[in-house]
């Protein structure tokens, strides 16, 4: 996950930027990236397929800020029902750029490169991945 062109907030006009995916009642947030408006996170991220309780994959990103509501910088849905399976555990994953949502006419700025895809435990990247069901555990890539 990395994000590029963020909005600029505050009287610094930078962002504290973090990520949260939410799928249903599940949530997983990345660290935050200090003081940057091209952040790069290089975590992954795994549900349970049989705790999805939503057909909607939810992936926005926030300026952390210390003492008040944190910043909305930009949102991105995915329907699970058209999210690919990926071919074989090892195979190579296609990051993409996707251009930032606004929500509530809040107005974003910036792109958004993710890789989603359905896998399995068998999956490679399965062992660095948050594991929703575990409580929490976040590994980098």
């Amino acid at each position: 996950v990395k994000a590029r062109h963020l909005a600029g907030k505050g009287i610094t006009l930078s962002s504290d930027p973090y990520v949260r995916v939410t799928v249903g009642s599940q949530t997983a947030r990345t660290r935050t990236i200090s003081r940057s408006l091209n952040p790069e996170w290089n975590q992954v991220f795994a549900f349970g397929k049989d705790r999805l309780q939503d057909s909607t994959l939810e992936i926005s990103i926030w300026d952390e800020d210390i003492g008040r509501a944190d910043g909305f910088l930009g949102i991105l849905y995915f329907d699970l029902a058209e999210i690919a399976a990926r071919a074989t555990p090892d195979s190579p994953l296609a990051p993409q750029w996707n251009r930032l949502e606004e929500m509530r006419g809040e107005r974003v700025k910036g792109d958004i490169m993710v890789a989603v895809w359905m896998g399995t435990q068998a999956d490679e990247a399965f062992d660095e991945a948050w594991q929703s069901d575990t409580g929490g555990l976040s590994l980098t890539r």
